[in-house]
């Protein structure tokens, strides 16, 4: 279970090696990390020893590392992560990796009574629904139902399907059984879904023999 980091510089032109490095990196625990390096560049005439401790948490990245170089030593600590807050679901989130510049989707599926594909107050959420997408990470929020799709590339085009099997209730359909959206940065771009909710017809049929 460890994994290898082996690199080398070669300038072509000159044909002589510029530098050396390999490191090594295990992980020692359910969310901590521990590796280390070695470089030497001989350009320079410098000699890098590195040790480095890393612990992964839900809400952020903590990093402790020691280095030395030649005859100098340093010490380095690091925390890393992102707060992400959606404004029309009102929505906040910590999390250990870097969403600068990324964008995300917020699908509020709602039960359409009167079939106008427009959420009336009296109209509540629907639970339930599932959906499938290339990429971003998927959220559900099994408070008001409300899924988020996180870490998806900007000014890129997504394309959702919905399954249309995921409810419990087979009265409620989907209008729509796809969707394209392009994702702005740094933005969650809010997809209120209709479900409507149609008729069932129930009874017995008897037969005389």
């Amino acid at each position: 279970a460890f994994v290898l980091l082996p690199q080398m510089q070669y300038e072509y032109n000159k044909q002589e090696l510029i530098s050396v490095k390999c490191g090594i990196e295990k992980q020692v625990s359910r969310s901590g990390f521990l590796s280390a390096s070695y470089e030497k560049n001989f350009k320079s005439d410098i000699q890098n020893l590195e040790l480095t401790f890393r612990y992964d948490f839900s809400f952020t990245q903590l990093a402790f590392t020691a280095r030395q170089s030649n005859s100098k030593t340093t010490f380095t600590q690091s925390a890393r992560g992102s707060l992400i807050y959606d404004r029309k679901s009102e929505y906040l989130h910590a999390g250990n990796r870097s969403s600068v510049g990324k964008g995300g989707i917020t699908i509020m599926p709602f039960l359409d009574m009167n079939c106008n594909d427009i959420q009336d107050a009296d109209e509540p959420m629907a639970y339930g629904l599932n959906i499938h997408i290339s990429g971003g990470r998927i959220e559900h929020d099994l408070k008001d139902t409300i899924i988020r799709i996180l870490d998806l590339e900007p000014y890129t085009s997504y394309y959702l399907e919905f399954d249309k099997n995921s409810f419990d209730n087979i009265a409620w359909q989907l209008k729509n059984r796809s969707m394209q959206i392009t994702v702005d940065p740094n933005n969650f771009k809010l997809i209120k879904l209709p479900v409507h909710v149609y008729g069932e017809a129930s009874g017995m049929v008897y037969l005389d023999a």
